[in-house]
């Protein structure tokens, strides 16, 4: 993964960071051996993620690069427990 993202580093790439559904535009800053880091433009929020939460890589061929995540979540009722993905 790690020769992919870099040919993307200090570029701007989507991302789904805080919804499973939604893709954000994100600059790529940092391609480090496990992980990866993104920062949006705007608001100046970073955000860093394990190789192994990607679920899905897409290039375009106009030179875009979508990332999709793995956003699972483990939750705890007072019936039971259960995950979403």
């Amino acid at each position: 993964m790690k020769p992919i993202l870099e040919r993307y580093k200090e570029k701007t790439i989507f991302i789904n960071v805080n919804d499973p559904i939604r893709t954000d535009e994100m600059t790529l800053f940092l391609v480090g051996d496990d992980y990866f880091g993104v920062v949006d433009s705007d608001s100046g929020f970073r955000a860093y993620f394990p190789y192994t939460t990607i679920l899905g890589v897409y290039e375009g061929m106009n030179g875009t690069l979508q990332i999709n995540l793995n956003h699972f979540v483990l939750y705890k009722g007072s019936t039971g427990f259960g995950f979403s993905f």
